[in-house]
């Protein structure tokens, strides 16, 4: 003999909720794929650092209507072409260097709070530190090859970028015209 029997909450048949639940959880899970970061804001409770935190790789779950994915914080190496321009000192020409940055984002957290445009940040730091580069090139009247100008700078901005969440992995000088 055959027992018909039926699960029910409250009078609703189990097999009625578990697809509505279904359909309303489903689209506040989120998958962190490997080799990025999410930046999560709340508009109504403070997280990790006032409204925000951020998300390793895996699976996580949004509060429905409270909660957004603000930013995607690729993890893997990033190339940034910088024009950076500065003064010789012993005679007051403008100098035009092209460079390529190799960097990569080790602490999202500091990315997102350290600074408002962390490129913009690295480029004024290089431009800095080319000026200081240069100047000290100028007094010792020595001449300095493009690989030693990057990995010169490579060192001296490093220090720097661990502050904004950022580690350097190489400068090359592309051109100095």
């Amino acid at each position: 003999m055959l027992c018909a029997f039926e699960l029910t909450v409250d009078g609703v048949p189990v097999k009625w909720i578990i697809p509505v639940l279904l359909v309303f959880i489903l689209p506040f899970i989120r998958r962190v794929p490997e080799g990025s970061m999410y930046l999560i804001k709340s508009r109504k409770r403070p997280l990790n650092h006032g409204n925000r935190c951020v998300w390793q790789p895996g699976l996580h779950m949004l509060i429905p209507f409270s909660d957004y994915v603000a930013k995607v914080i690729p993890l893997d190496v990033q190339t940034m072409q910088c024009d950076a321009f500065c003064t010789q000192a012993h005679d007051n020409g403008k100098l035009q260097i092209r460079l390529e940055i190799r960097y990569r984002i080790t602490d999202a957290e500091k990315y997102t709070d350290a600074v408002k445009q962390p490129e913009d940040s690295l480029r004024s730091e290089t431009e800095y530190m080319l000026q200081m580069l240069l100047a000290n090139r100028s007094q010792n009247d020595e001449e300095i090859s493009y690989s030693d100008l990057g990995e010169k700078l490579t060192e001296g901005i490093a220090q720097s970028a661990v502050w904004w969440g950022l580690q350097i992995l190489s400068i090359t000088v592309k051109s100095i015209v």
